[in-house]
């Protein structure tokens, strides 16, 4: 079934308003509903895992450690790259839904106000979460509906035509990224673990779609979460259009095969 991005972006602006207008009492429950939306839908979730970072809670430690001895003067070492920055900033909204009391602890750390509860929830909400929203929102828009017409939901194994004009292309648009990516000496410089996985994963997927029988979910899976990092990566680069024509090719070829 085609992912309805409407019908997302609808329950998104309904959770970010609950978010913005909640009190201490109530700002963890509503956060953690805004974050799990975001986790229940898969091309959503693959999105923002693409930019997420793996070592946020050392990097988050390290910040917490910056701390004089005035409260609120602790400082976070933002990433200048803004998606990358998404990420860490989408990571420090899953910390305060994961994490008792999180949000009011990073408020004294970092940003105090004074000691009321609902000043501190005001003060993190307006000036991490509301931006964080509206940045995600532009984010999930430029790499989500390129995959037009959904994924196979069901774990059911496909039948490849390895004759037919999708197949043929979507395998040539395949290694042309690789390829592009190999040869760049930019994409993916920063963060040289990802992009080395990201290679492995493009190339097994190649020799996924070789087989005659492939499992769709297990496909998508592996080379979705590789071409949404590499989206992350190449924004405003030539590559970018291609990456997702790919996403929107292998959808069709996947969902034609059922």
């Amino acid at each position: 079934m085609a992912f309805d991005f409407d019908a997302f972006e609808a329950e998104y602006y309904d959770l970010v308003q609950d978010v913005l207008n909640s009190k201490h009492q109530n700002f963890e429950m509503r956060l953690t509903d805004f974050i799990a939306h975001l986790d229940a839908h898969p091309p959503v979730k693959s999105a923002i895992s693409a930019i997420e970072p793996k070592d946020f809670q050392e990097w988050y430690k390290r910040a917490q450690t910056s701390k004089g001895s005035m409260v609120g003067s602790a400082t976070l070492p933002w990433e200048r790259d803004r998606t990358k920055r998404l990420g860490q900033e989408l990571a420090l909204l899953r910390h305060f839904s994961e994490k008792e009391d999180a949000y009011l602890n990073f408020a004294l750390d970092f940003m105090y106000t004074d000691s009321n509860y609902d000043q501190n929830v005001y003060t993190v909400s307006s000036q991490v979460f509301d931006p964080t929203q509206r940045n995600l929102l532009k984010y999930l828009k430029r790499t989500v509906p390129s995959v037009e017409n959904g994924v196979p939901a069901s774990d059911r194994v496909v039948r490849l035509d390895h004759n037919s004009a999708d197949y043929r292309d979507t395998l040539s648009q395949l290694s042309s990224v690789e390829n592009a990516v190999r040869e760049s000496n930019s994409i993916g410089a920063a963060d040289p673990e990802n992009r080395d996985r990201t290679l492995s994963e493009i190339a097994a997927s190649r020799q996924l779609l070789g087989a005659p029988m492939v499992r769709a979910s297990l496909l998508w899976g592996l080379v979705g979460g590789a071409l949404m990092w590499l989206l992350g990566q190449v924004a405003g680069h030539a590559l970018e259009p291609t990456i997702k024509a790919l996403l929107s090719r292998l959808s069709i070829l996947l969902n034609a095969a059922l």
